[in-house]
């Protein structure tokens, strides 16, 4: 029994930090954490995403907006990206993933065509 308490009050202290924590600090180690749409590195990753889809595609892209994002710390960083565009004409809602590596170098993971889910 007293074994069970002091695990518990172990258990409790070490909570305590964390305990009305911002939620801009209480990152995820690992997963993905909300990203300010505006930041400098979400606009470049947005713009690399679209200008290769462009080039693959072979048709007209523009990019209407980011609607939201989220960043992953990795050995270089994952941008998803929920991004509005215009593909031939039509508006397209699109989620994307970006891969930034170690050696500041860009690399487009996925491009689906689909709603935002969050």
């Amino acid at each position: 029994m007293k074994y069970n308490f002091r695990v518990a009050l172990i258990l409790v202290a070490l909570s305590l930090p964390f305990v009305n924590m911002p939620e801009n600090l209480a990152q995820i180690p690992g997963g993905y954490n909300n990203a300010d749409k505006t930041d400098q590195d979400v606009v470049k990753a947005a713009k690399f995403a679209f200008n290769t889809q462009r080039l693959k595609q072979r048709r007209s892209i523009s990019l209407i907006s980011i609607e939201r994002a989220e960043m992953q710390v990795v050995a270089g960083r994952n941008y998803q990206l929920w991004l509005k565009v215009k593909n031939n004409n039509q508006i397209q809602q699109v989620t994307t993933v970006v891969y930034l590596d170690l050696q500041q170098r860009y690399s487009l993971s996925s491009w689906k065509v689909e709603k935002c889910k969050r």
